[in-house]
């Protein structure tokens, strides 16, 4: 009991809750500030800018709401989670800031649960990906041609092996070869009663 109310008090003085602090699971709310745009093809007008912010939204699965000249506002919901997002844009940058959010996620002014954190990390990921195509996913294109080549390499092998396997059962007089290990066959014995009719 003493170790309870020690840990109870030591996070009331550091002004965190005991569900959220304690446990590790409150950080600094991540907000995105000013992050440039410029695509690898040049510069882009607002409804480039626009269209992209929505693409990247829709992949990460948050809805817009509302929506004027240069801001969107979205909510994203996980289980009874929810959040929604001011994203400010022009010609040069955007920019991600809280809104609101479902009182689980613990937002107090400053900090926020870990798991929204993670959906700007993953939003902001998305967007940086359509702004700057890199050559990793050319390369990723790369390696699933390799699976592809991979799987009709298999392909060609066990269509070689039915090949052979019918050739060989097309054989007269060659047939399978015997067991190496006749222990593995079920064999009858003398002893073993007749099955129940």
């Amino acid at each position: 009991m003493y170790v309870l109310r020690t840990l109870a008090t030591l996070c009331l003085a550091g002004g965190l809750s005991m569900t959220a602090g304690c446990s590790g699971k409150i950080a600094p709310v991540n907000n995105v500030d000013n992050a440039p745009i410029y695509q690898n093809a040049g510069p882009m007008d607002l409804q480039q800018v626009r269209d992209l912010l929505v693409a990247s939204l829709t992949d990460e699965d948050w809805g817009v709401l509302d929506e004027s000249q240069g801001w969107l506002l979205a909510q994203h919901k996980a289980d009874e989670h929810w959040a929604k997002i001011r994203i400010t844009y022009d010609e040069k940058s955007y920019t991600i800031l809280h809104f609101e959010s479902s009182p689980g996620l613990g937002y107090n002014g400053a900090e926020i649960h870990r798991r929204y954190n993670g959906w700007i990390e993953d939003l902001d990921e998305e967007i940086q990906d359509r702004l700057h195509p890199s050559s990793d996913d050319d390369d990723d294109d790369d390696d699933d041609d390799d699976d592809d080549d991979e799987n009709d390499d298999d392909a060609e092998e066990a269509e070689a092996e039915v090949e052979a396997a019918a050739e060989a059962a097309a054989t007269p007089g060659e047939g399978p070869a015997p067991d190496p290990d006749p222990s593995w066959t079920e064999q009858p014995t003398e002893d073993a009663a007749p099955p129940p009719s």
